[in-house]
């Protein structure tokens, strides 16, 4: 569900002069929108609702006069009705809150009456099944109180019309004049989007942007042709279809909107929607639930270690687009089969089953006890599938040494490798963040049991439990970074670099790389690859922001380059899927790692949700 909250005007006197008369003088009104009532039914919040309505269930809270108190007024609820817009939440006002609209030949002037004065009751059921806010096109004394609320619920919120004073959020999309996008660089916005009029408008993502067009058309009204742009941008983006085409089909709406008069659509507006719109993918067609982003972290985990099998640690590995065998010459999985999964996606399961074990809270000694079991399985000191650190470790806990001393001088990536099942544990389980790190450092404590890979760890999962939450890339981002510096206090200190802040700039660079080949050598040659946790979380990272769109692109350049290319693809597959969800995922890679290993994903994530929501299996 899309809420659009906004308090303006709601009718509109749209007067057409021949020109802007002098002190004293008198101008020529050359056409009258509605020559017999002068109001129209308007508004920008009710506009873009309209706009946006096609592509998915939209709410609108927002001031309305009641139908029966004037014929501008019933026009405002028919049109909504048509849409299929939500208004019943909207607070009831005595009367529209006016507009005058004069259309100059070289300019438009506006004048509002101020808003009305309404409180917002009942904020559980107006946010109810709301996934994502949009605020327009003014901010007011009621804004407050549903960013508060899309804090505390972690609800993505974006802007359309004024821009923001503060700077503290992350917007998703903030859709405004390009003049006042340009004069607010302090914005964190994801995506943003800088209308010109006529000129059309530009798209801004990860510092790329694309130019969008306008549609040419004999303009009979321009009132409401940005609402409609913006309103069918967010709604075709949020149901999956990709920023340009979702600027397209928004340039041609308001091209369509400059048809009529007046900011709300006419009674055939729908029937053109449905002409010239292309769906987007099945994949993609609807916000992933809580559970398809957990399956797309632990799909990612999954296929993004066996896709990086084949080239890990090569010293000049080869192009893959798809899941191979490991070559003969691998110094680690000669002989692996194509699908194969590593260490990396079995410890996450082991980990999995100790959360299972344990009473509520992950307990780091049944952590101990199941990666024990899943070392000697491999082969204990004989395996290569065990890395540096765990085997020290494990093989001194078998020594009689304590689980928390054994893991005090771990400092490779083997506990971030493994940690997307806490990520996916805390998630389902609603977890706050402060319980989140403590399972992290549970996770650890036998064979990692230092600040540096605590603090990759936590990045790993704080990112994972983000994406499952729905937060947007930009605070997931934000987040694992709080979770590294929070992380790296905990453990034996040792020194390493900032995490937080490597991963940062593995990011920047990342938004640099114009393809994957690009990208690819960044990862390999400047962020590095190795075992080190302090190279390969920031090369995840790096990985899936470059694909956070598409898990299976930011599996392809994590599993692509030299060096530790299973694990940092594990972990990047992990980030991206929770993030966009297992739609993402290719489904023959999907189908190989249940094959080549009999591994059943679903069941693995119900296996982490609580017990009383787990799905009810038949004997």
């Amino acid at each position: 569900m899309l809420l659009i909250v906004g308090n303006a005007a709601t009718a509109d006197g749209l007067v057409r002069v021949a020109d802007v008369p002098d002190s004293h003088d008198v101008g020529t009104v050359e056409e009258l929108a509605a020559p017999t009532t002068f109001w129209m039914p308007g508004g920008s919040a009710a506009a873009i609702a309209t706009a946006a309505a096609p592509f998915g269930p939209v709410r609108l809270w927002h001031p309305l006069p009641s139908p029966q108190s004037s014929e501008p007024a019933r026009r405002l609820h028919d049109a909504l009705d048509r849409a299929g817009v939500h208004h019943e939440m909207c607070p009831v006002s005595a009367d529209a809150v006016h507009a005058l609209v004069i259309d100059a030949p070289d300019r438009r002037f506006c004048w509002s009456a101020p808003p009305i004065d309404a409180e917002v009751t009942d904020l559980d059921g107006v946010l109810a099944g709301v996934e994502h806010i949009v605020f327009a096109p003014r901010w007011g004394p009621w804004s407050e109180c549903f960013l508060d609320a899309a804090r505390h619920h972690r609800i993505p919120v974006s802007f359309v019309g004024e821009v923001p004073a503060a700077d503290g959020e992350c917007w998703a999309f903030g859709i405004a004049d390009a003049r006042q996008l340009a004069v607010a660089p302090h914005l964190r916005i994801e995506v943003g989007v800088g209308t010109r009029g006529t000129d059309g408008a530009t798209i801004t993502t990860d510092g790329a942007s694309t130019a969008v067009l306008a549609v040419p058309v004999t303009v009979v009204d321009t009132t409401g042709a940005g609402d409609a742009f913006a309103g069918t941008f967010l709604g075709a983006a949020l149901a999956g279809h990709p920023l340009r085409d979702a600027g397209r089909l928004a340039a041609e709406v308001a091209s369509a909107r400059c048809s009529h008069w007046g900011a709300l659509p006419p009674p055939d507006h729908h029937g053109f929607r449905k002409r010239e719109m292309t769906a987007p993918t099945a994949s993609t067609t609807s916000t992933p639930t809580t559970r398809e982003r957990a399956l797309g972290a632990l799909w990612g985990q999954a296929c993004g270690d066996a896709f990086g099998m084949p080239n890990s640690f090569l010293r000049l590995p080869v192009w893959r687009t798809t899941m191979e065998p490991g070559p003969d010459n691998s110094p680690y999985h000669a002989g692996y089969p194509a699908g194969r999964i590593t260490d990396d996606t079995e410890q996450a399961q082991s980990l999995s089953v100790a959360f299972e074990q344990s009473d509520g809270r992950l307990n780091h000694l049944l952590v101990a006890v199941e990666l024990e079991a899943w070392f000697d399985r491999v082969g204990g000191d004989q395996s290569l599938a065990v890395g540096p650190s765990t085997k020290l470790a494990l093989g001194q806990i078998k020594q009689g040494v304590s689980v928390e001393e054994a893991g005090r001088r771990g400092v490779t990536n083997g506990a971030p490798m493994r940690i997307a099942a806490v990520g996916v544990w805390a998630a389902l389980h609603d977890y706050t963040f402060d319980q989140l790190l403590q399972d992290v450092h549970a996770a650890c404590i036998p064979t990692h049991n230092t600040s540096v890979a605590i603090a990759g760890s936590a990045a790993v999962a704080a990112a994972v439990w983000s994406g499952i939450r729905g937060l947007e890339w930009n605070a997931t981002v934000d987040t694992a970074c709080r979770a590294a510096d929070r992380g790296a206090e905990l453990g034996s200190w040792i020194y390493a670099p900032s995490i937080s802040a490597r991963i940062r700039w593995a990011c920047e660079l990342a938004g640099s790389c114009s393809d994957e080949v690009e990208m690819v050598t960044a990862l390999s040659d400047v962020i590095g690859m190795g075992e080190a946790t302090a190279e390969s979380v920031p090369a995840a990272f790096a990985a899936a922001f470059f694909g956070r769109r598409d898990p299976a692109r930011a599996i392809s350049v994590a599993g692509n380059a030299r060096g530790d290319t299973d694990t940092v693809a594990a972990m990047a597959g992990a980030i991206a899927g929770a993030f966009h969800g297992s739609g993402g995922i290719p489904e023959d890679w999907r189908t190989l790692i249940e094959k080549v290993n009999g591994l059943d994903v679903p069941a693995w994530v119900d296996s982490l949700m609580p017990s009383e929501t787990r799905p009810v299996t038949s004997l």
